[in-house]
């Protein structure tokens, strides 16, 4: 079974908003084109990687577990869980994340998801593409992924949508026994990204 990773803000019954970090998602690195092509770099990363936050409506917490924006970033107990599991697809770097005004960092991981691929039954998925040819930036409104077509990898990337991070119940499995309770699995019938 796979399913569609993302993570999900802490809520607190007791109070009204617990803030947020800001990423700065202009970042980038001179050779990369995007971390969401599925393929290896053929240029140094920078060690560590700084990635600049910023505390928003007083936030008082840790970043988030996994951002997938411009840079992919994990914390190191996914990154733990990743592993675990048997992923030995992604390329990981060390990352900081550094607030500067509050003077706070964050020992993160950027990751890269080696391999792109088209794992979608369209006859079966609610998609839309406005090319037609069902690539890199589809919506997507419900699908079916098609296990025949998965290359037997724990985790990728979707073709028909790149910003789609598809796992293996391996990883939830594994996640969910290390007690990382700040991540969200939806099953692909159930996922939209427009």
């Amino acid at each position: 079974m796979y399913y569609v990773i993302d993570c999900v803000e802490p809520d607190d019954p007791d109070e009204d908003d617990l803030g947020y970090y800001e990423l700065d998602e202009s970042l980038t690195i001179a050779g990369i084109s995007s971390w969401s092509i599925g393929q290896k770099f053929s240029v140094a990363v920078p060690k560590p990687l700084i990635i600049p936050i910023t505390a928003e409506d007083e936030c008082d917490g840790d970043p988030l577990e996994l951002y997938d924006y411009n840079i992919p970033l994990m914390t190191s107990r996914l990154k733990e869980a990743f592993t675990a599991a048997g992923v030995d697809n992604i390329d990981f770097y060390d990352a900081i994340l550094r607030d500067s005004e509050n003077n706070k960092e964050f020992h993160y991981f950027a990751f890269n998801v080696i391999g792109l691929v088209s794992a979608v039954d369209l006859r079966k998925s609610s998609l839309s593409s406005f090319d037609g040819d069902y690539k890199i930036d589809s919506s997507i409104r419900g699908m079916t992924i098609d296990k025949t077509r998965t290359q037997n990898l724990l985790c990728f990337r979707l073709l028909e949508n790149v910003k789609t991070l598809v796992v293996h119940e391996k990883i939830k499995n594994s996640i969910e026994n290390m007690g990382v309770d700040t991540i969200v699995f939806y099953e692909p019938n159930d996922y939209v990204q427009i």
